[in-house]
């Protein structure tokens, strides 16, 4: 997808890769902010700590210090984690895309939106989702399109590969 930053690639539940030019230093590795955390594991385990979410391969983990104990946990080893942004909003953050990154919900509409970032209302969403009772789905030209088709100008942008477009126009009120 094309926008004002750059290219950016959405995650793709095959390959798992996210590439958000907002969170690139000039190295090309990731500039996430340390946060407060809160992680729930599998096993019903829970650790708290500052840390940072790291990309490494494709694959999210996050880590943090725990004492003088080094934390690392991945996606496939929780069952959620919690973030609280610098403005004090708590984000919950659950497995996705075959277990490659956590997704925060960013935007809440008729079609809320869903980051790799604890970042309330990124221009960057990752996934897309309807129903509540459905599980975010990765935005491609498809899922788009089934989620809007009953908005005619919505669906325009759509066939015009104008996806996030097509979204913002659905949710206007």
């Amino acid at each position: 997808m094309h926008t004002p930053y750059g290219k950016v690639n959405i995650p793709n539940p095959s390959t798992g890769t996210t590439f958000l030019p907002f969170l690139k230093s000039g190295s090309g590795s990731p500039k996430m902010k340390a946060l407060d955390y809160t992680v729930v594991l599998n096993s019903g385990e829970i650790y708290k700590g500052t840390g940072k979410l790291r990309l490494y391969k494709g694959k999210y983990y996050i880590q943090f210090y725990k004492g003088k104990k080094l934390r690392l946990f991945n996606p496939e080893d929780t069952k959620s984690i919690t973030a609280i942004t610098e403005m004090g909003r708590k984000m919950v953050g659950l497995p996705a895309f075959n277990d490659s990154c956590w997704l925060f919900k960013t935007y809440e509409g008729k079609i809320n939106k869903y980051s790799v970032a604890p970042e309330w209302g990124t221009p960057y969403p990752a996934a897309i989702q309807k129903d509540p009772q459905m599980p975010p789905v990765e935005i491609s030209k498809e899922n788009v399109m089934n989620f809007v088709q009953d908005n005619p100008e919505a669906l325009e942008k759509v066939k015009k590969g104008k996806l996030l477009d097509a979204v913002r126009i659905y949710n206007r009120p």
